[in-house]
């Protein structure tokens, strides 16, 4: 899982082990925190 800061925004892309993109989200606002359950979630 890799969180990236973009411009005023915050991003989560995680990648299964085959480096395939399996979730991602981008929030508006540096200031919101982006949902790292889901994205945990998303590993299972």
């Amino acid at each position: 899982m890799a969180q990236i800061t973009l411009k005023g925004s915050r991003s989560v892309i995680v990648l299964d082990e085959n480096h395939k993109v399996i979730y991602t989200q981008q929030v508006p606002e540096i200031a919101e925190e982006p949902n790292y359950e889901a994205a945990l979630a998303s590993l299972k």
